[in-house]
């Protein structure tokens, strides 16, 4: 079973760097949120309650 993670901000330089390190993991599964909706509220809170992890 893989554990889903969600990178918030993973369009920046950290983000980008954090999953550039756990692409690679088999143990995990990376969610991204639709770049349309990154700035809706809504949508980041029902992501961060759906995932395992979120890096803030």
């Amino acid at each position: 079973m893989a554990f889903k993670v969600f990178i918030d901000g993973e369009a920046g330089t950290t983000g980008l760097q954090i999953h550039a390190r756990l692409s690679g993991r088999r143990d995990l599964q990376l969610v991204s949120i639709d770049p349309a909706r990154r700035k809706d509220a809504g949508a980041r809170a029902e992501l961060l309650n759906d995932v395992d992890l979120a890096i803030l």
